[in-house]
C-alpha cells in the first residue's frame, strides 16, 4: 500500500523483492525496475544501486544494459557515496559491460570503494595487483565470508 502511495522506501523494497524474487513477489525484472525507477526519482540512492545491478545483469526478459547500469551506479555513487555503487561501476570498466574495458578508470571507482570501507573493493585492487596495505586488515578479509 505504502508503495502504490508513492513512498520511496516501499518503492524501493519491493522493486528489491521483485529483482531477486524474495518473500512472496516472483522474480520479475520488468516490476522491479519499475519501482526502482520511481523509487530512484524520488533520490533513493539505494533504489539506484539496485537499479544498476539490475542492468549489470542479463535477465530473463531484460537484457543486459552496461551504459544504463553505469548511469544508475554513478547517480548512487554522488548521492550517497555507497560502497556497493563505487564496485560496480568499476566492474563495469573492469569487464567493459557496455564500454570499451579501462582498468586504469576501474582501479579509480574500486579505490573509491574501498575508501567507503568496501571489502570488495581491497579484493578487487588486490585482485588486479595493486597494493591495499593501507587498508584495515578486517577489510582484506570481509570477502573470505562469502
Amino acid at each position: 500500500k505504502s508503495a502504490a502511495r508513492g513512498c520511496a522506501e516501499a518503492q524501493r523494497l519491493l522493486g528489491w523483492q521483485y529483482l531477486w524474487g524474495l518473500w512472496s513477489c516472483p522474480k520479475d525484472p520488468r516490476r522491479s525496475e519499475c519501482y526502482l525507477r520511481k523509487a530512484a526519482m524520488q533520490g533513493d540512492a539505494m533504489a539506484m544501486l539496485h537499479l544498476g545491478q539490475l542492468y549489470e545483469e542479463d535477465r530473463p526478459g531484460m537484457p543486459r544494459d552496461g551504459k544504463q547500469a553505469l548511469k544508475y551506479y554513478k547517480m548512487a555513487a554522488n548521492r550517497a557515496r555507497i560502497g556497493g555503487a563505487y564496485q560496480g561501476v568499476g566492474r563495469i570498466y573492469e569487464k567493459g559491460i557496455g564500454v570499451p574495458v579501462d582498468i586504469e578508470e576501474a582501479v579509480k571507482w574500486y579505490r573509491l570503494s574501498a575508501d567507503a570501507s568496501n571489502a570488495w573493493g581491497v579484493h578487487s585492487l588486490h585482485r588486479l595487483g595493486m597494493d591495499t596495505s593501507d587498508y584495515p586488515e578486517y577489510l582484506h578479509h570481509g570477502c573470505d565470508l562469502f
